[in-house]
């Protein structure tokens, strides 16, 4: 949350600052939780101030416990992405799509600990629209950042019985949400949001 805050503020340096010590204050061999949640921490943005092997490296070690569980594959195919190996981030990104999801997803050990949380299919449809835009599959990156797009649109869905926003769509999911959508816009559409 500590990284995220620095996002919400606009303070990418103090973003990569606190992704930096994150990282140093885990140690060489955390807990697979631990790896998924500190990889997750700094793909946020194209350039965290870490070395991307090494997100990849965490994202690898969480996926140890649950290899086809929906949360360690979107965060090795981010990792994947961050690290520039575009090609091989297709594979766990697009197998996240697939993977069961919210109330069908079994607890595993790794990521979300309630066996409700919250379907953030935009991740993966935003990471997918990038990877194949770097790839140069242009129409593929359009298709896949149009379902980014109506999907976020869906989010705040459904609406409490007051009227408010899905009390599951947090501050910190839509900010994570809209930093990858304006990322993903300006490399597919070539434009700024």
């Amino acid at each position: 949350m500590h990284a995220l805050l620095g996002l919400a503020a606009d303070d990418v340096p103090g973003y990569r600052k606190a992704c930096r010590r994150l990282l140093e204050e885990s140690g060489p061999n955390p807990s697979p939780d631990t790896a998924l949640w500190l990889a997750w921490a700094c793909v946020l943005v194209p350039d965290a101030g870490v070395d991307p092997a090494r997100l990849v490296q965490l994202a690898e070690r969480a996926a140890v416990v649950a290899p086809k569980n929906r949360d360690a594959l979107l965060v090795r195919g981010a990792a994947l992405y961050r690290g520039g190996r575009w090609q091989e981030a297709l594979g766990p990104l697009t197998a996240t799509v697939a993977a069961p999801q919210g109330p069908r997803a079994p607890a595993q050990g790794v990521g979300r600990s309630s066996p409700e949380a919250f379907d953030d299919t935009g991740y993966d449809l935003l990471f997918l629209a990038m990877a194949h835009q770097r790839l140069g599959h242009a129409e593929e990156a359009r298709r896949w950042l149009a379902r980014g797009v109506r999907w976020m649109e869906q989010a705040p869905l459904p609406k409490t019985e007051q009227g408010g926003d899905n009390p599951l769509y947090g501050w910190n999911r839509r900010l994570a949400h809209e930093a990858l959508r304006r990322e993903a816009e300006a490399l597919v559409q070539g434009t700024k949001r």
